[in-house]
């Protein structure tokens, strides 16, 4: 009779508890820093806080943090491709676009680690001036690690 390695066993027993499904309800979520920018080391971070998980399945999860946002599973990782989009008008036809993505992995059912890209963008005849306002091109983006628990 075969036997499995000692070391294979923690593997062999997960593979049978099926589809991981994350806890439903408050999740503390933490900032973990700045991984990298092409925009200013200074902008928006989402400040620690809770955010919310209302209803999931093995395909995904609704989250809220004020605003519902869908997000999907493939086993232990997930995506929120659109978490928020915000356009802010800025005068006449420009308008500058702020976009958030959420991609990470959930190592168990009530603790998840990943990362969070914010994108800016400009459209419109004033776009060519976000160098000296702002003091950085458009488009850019900053990506910031986070964990969270259930």
């Amino acid at each position: 009779m075969r036997s499995w390695p000692t070391t294979m066993l923690p593997l062999a027993l997960s593979a049978c508890n099926g589809p991981l499904v994350p806890d439903v309800g408050a999740w503390v979520y933490t900032d973990d820093g700045l991984v990298e920018t092409t925009c200013a080391d200074d902008l928006y971070r989402d400040p620690d806080a809770t955010f919310g998980v209302l209803s999931a399945d093995a395909q995904g999860f609704v989250a809220t943090d004020g605003e519902e946002f869908p997000c999907t599973l493939d086993g232990h990782d997930f995506s929120c491709p659109e978490r928020r989009k915000v356009d802010v008008p800025i005068t006449g036809d420009t308008v500058i676009t702020w976009t958030v993505a959420v991609s990470g992995r959930f190592p168990d059912a009530h603790t998840m680690h990943g990362e969070q890209t914010f994108t800016i963008a400009c459209e419109g005849s004033l776009c060519g001036l976000d160098q000296a306002v702002l003091g950085y091109d458009l488009p850019c983006a900053y990506t910031v690690a986070f964990h969270a628990t259930h």
